[in-house]
């Protein structure tokens, strides 16, 4: 197991002298802000096993994860395994989860939270609307949360993969990942078993989607993503978004190439 740590202000390696019996080798990195996919890359250099899942700090595993993966990848060497993150939903009560995951275990927090309605994985929208079956999507590099999933080390090293340090705030890494994966050939799979799910902390809300800084940051991702990849999925995608998965929608646009208008 590998921590790979973004800076943080505590002394984490203090904290994992607790579990020495885990066997955790600990990487860090100095806090020049938010560098979550320099971070990644720093765990992936520093992981010794074939199968590399990444985990966010805060995801908590329900029994059995690390078994499914490792059997998935053993069956196939080109995917790419989705987690079923629960709690990631934006309009998630926050609150509630966390009093869940504070006075349950991790399974019955989750089985909870399945009663309840309303705290699952933030795509059951997508797989609403376009199924289950990623791979089959026109998009399915949309479905990477960079929360957890897994791929096999020779897949990347194969392809010559790793997180762009271009993105120094949220959002986009996982997606630009996704789509080096698929241009490599891999293989979508979301695996609605493997159940994990997010601790929200109290001081990090979150985000509000709705907000012009949301929305124009996240422009300029999809900008960023667009003019670095130029195909006709990004295009699309940059047109229409998550609609770009709806044969129908697709249809309707006519891709631009001047990403920057």
């Amino acid at each position: 197991m590998v921590v790979a740590d973004d800076g943080s202000a505590g002394d984490i390696g203090a904290v994992l002298k607790n579990y020495r019996d885990l066997h955790i080798s600990y990487c860090r990195q100095e806090d020049q802000g938010f560098r979550v996919a320099a971070v990644r890359n720093l765990g992936i250099r520093n992981a010794l096993g074939e199968i590399l899942v990444f985990n966010d700090n805060g995801v908590l595993l329900t029994p059995g994860v690390l078994a499914q993966h490792k059997k998935l990848h053993e069956r196939q060497s080109n995917l790419v395994v989705l987690g079923n993150m629960f709690g990631t939903d934006w309009k998630a009560d926050t609150d509630k989860i966390r009093q869940l995951l504070e006075q349950e275990t991790v399974s019955d927090a989750i089985a909870a939270m399945k009663r309840l309605g309303g705290m699952g994985d933030g795509r059951e929208g997508y797989f609403s609307r376009f199924g289950e079956d990623v791979a089959a999507w026109y998009i399915p590099w949309l479905a990477l949360w960079g929360g957890h999933f897994s791929v096999r080390r020779d897949f990347l090293d194969q392809n010559r993969i790793a997180f762009d340090e271009h993105f120094t705030s949220w959002g986009g890494e996982d997606n630009d990942f996704g789509i080096q994966c698929c241009r490599a050939g891999g293989e979508y799979r979301f695996a609605r078993d493997i159940e994990v799910v997010h601790y929200p902390t109290p001081d990090r809300p979150n985000s509000d989607i709705t907000t012009k800084e949301f929305k124009k940051h996240y422009k300029e991702v999809k900008t960023y993503i667009a003019n670095k990849h130029r195909s006709e999925d990004t295009r699309v995608w940059y047109e229409i978004g998550s609609a770009a998965n709806d044969p129908e929608k697709r249809e309707e646009i006519l891709p631009r190439h001047d990403y920057e208008k």
